[in-house]
């Protein structure tokens, strides 16, 4: 039976379930996770293990295009693994293979690693930004589409890697994919250094975005060959499975948590299922797009910061790094702001047991008044050459009111979607980075036939525009979700 997207407070069970469907373990969600597809007592066990991976599989394809949810309650799965002496499961609750059952130390050693990544992977997109009039010398070039190209091209690597990376690290597990991500980078990060055209520099820089490994890179990469650990359950479970039936002979052995998928349905499933949600579910994709216009005028601003303030202030050299300081500065007030009043208000109403995703979307509301004031005002004082401190002034606003408008988006449709939450975030990366990597390219244009003033005007007047889409699902956004016909 297939079920709907709505929102409900998870079990612990229904946690258990999740962390195993969604993939979800201490490093990034991925769109895909294993599938507990156990056949009930009429049906009959297929004798080989490859057979009844490609029922499994022809069962899966079967569920994404009709909505039928093949997953089911970690009840069946307790009984099935009784019944069923060939499941191999971790040596029960305190097994420390079990990443669950990992010392303080090593959960928070990687816990940092994770973050380190989290935070330098977009760094690496956008600290390059500065140096790109020296690399269009270089390379002898005048265009400025291929000028803003050449920064956000590493962003287009995002919307591809997830798809191809995300179903990889399901069937190998997530350290190998680090550490060959990690080799790849370092690959064409020398490659690009090295190019002898501009055509050869961008598909490099392509490239490096797709593999994401930036923040992996020399000492992150030393430091993840000694401390980082596998994290996917099922991945270890499957390798334990694969140990006993070498050393007992017995090829019915099978994991617990096996997803049964052939690799095709595999990378098949990690795409249909978050284009679905894209376009089929009014909540994902109204909050995926206002995410993707404000995270579009992140990358507009990296590609033009250093001709606005060459042309309106005259800073060369390594001064123009200057000039993404307010940026910089608004996003880490927005953020410490965010996690202090968002989780306090959050906390609060779930102790009181009235908790609802669209209380997420309060401090969104604040937060876009903020994304159109502060481009007015970065617009107009730098066309009229004013101080240098009020543009930065007016770029600290924006930053303020893109990380107040950012975090609250996600974490609403991580708590309206649930168990299908990591699938969401995959349409929203998706939208987002291909956005960001494309519009970005006629900001010159734009510029230039409007003007600084009415050409950020403009920005903000669309900005603007969707301002009324989070006070929209807080009125309306759980009566949108009781009657949503979406499946999966």
């Amino acid at each position: 039976m297939g079920h709907s997207l709505q929102a409900h407070h998870p079990t612990d069970v229904e946690i258990n379930d999740l962390a195993a469907q969604e993939g979800h373990d201490a490093d990034i969600p991925t769109n895909l996770g294993s599938i507990h597809q156990v056949p009930s007592n009429s049906s009959t066990r297929p004798q080989s293990l490859s057979n009844e991976k490609d029922v499994k599989a022809t069962a899966l394809e079967k569920d994404v295009e009709k909505g039928v949810s093949p997953a089911l309650s970690s009840v069946d799965i307790e009984e099935d693994a009784e019944a069923d002496p060939n499941i191999v499961d971790f040596d029960g609750p305190d097994d420390p293979q079990n990443p669950l059952n990992w010392g303080f130390t090593k959960k928070w050693g990687m816990v940092l690693l994770i973050s380190a990544i989290t935070f330098l992977t977009p760094l690496a997109s956008s600290i390059f930004a500065p140096g790109v009039p020296e690399v269009m010398r270089d390379f002898g070039s005048s265009n400025d589409m291929l000028e803003g190209f050449m920064v956000s091209v590493y962003v287009l690597g995002f919307s591809f890697g997830p798809l191809i990376i995300a179903p990889l690290s399901e069937m190998y597990g997530r350290l190998p994919l680090y550490h060959s991500c990690n080799i790849l980078f370092i690959v064409f990060t020398i490659a690009a250094a090295v190019s002898s055209n501009i055509e050869m520099f961008i598909v490099f820089r392509f490239l490096m975005g797709t593999v994401g490994g930036a923040p992996m890179a020399g000492a992150f990469f030393i430091m993840s060959l000694i401390l980082m650990s596998e994290t996917s359950a099922p991945v270890i479970l499957e390798r334990k499975a694969g140990r006993l039936r070498a050393e007992t002979g017995n090829d019915k052995l099978r994991s617990k948590l096996d997803s049964g998928l052939a690799p095709k349905a595999l990378f098949k499933f990690s795409i249909v299922r978050p284009a679905k949600m894209l376009t089929r579910s009014t909540i994902c994709f109204a909050i995926s797009l206002y995410v993707a216009i404000t995270y579009t005028y992140l990358y507009i601003l990296f590609t033009t910061f250093t001709a606005v303030f060459t042309n309106q202030y005259h800073w060369h050299g390594g001064i123009t790094g200057l000039s993404f300081l307010g940026l910089g500065v608004g996003s880490l007030i927005g953020q410490i702001l965010y996690i202090h009043f968002g989780n306090r208000t959050v906390s609060k109403h779930i102790t009181r047991g009235d908790f609802k995703p669209e209380m997420r979307l309060k401090i969104m509301c604040i937060g876009g008044f903020f994304l159109p004031v502060g481009l007015l005002i970065y617009g107009w004082s730098a066309n009229f050459q004013t101080h240098y401190m009020v543009p930065l002034v007016g770029t600290g606003i924006i930053g303020f009111g893109l990380l107040m408008t950012f975090m609250p988006a996600n974490t609403y449709l991580i708590d309206v979607f649930t168990t299908h939450a990591a699938s969401a975030m995959a349409a929203n990366t998706v939208l987002r980075s291909l956005m960001a990597a494309l519009v970005p390219l006629s900001s010159q244009k734009m510029y230039a036939a409007l003007g600084l003033g009415w050409g950020n005007s403009l920005l903000a007047f669309v900005s603007l525009a969707l301002v009324p889409i989070p006070f929209l699902f807080i009125k309306y956004g759980e009566k949108i979700r009781a009657r949503s016909t979406v499946k999966l």
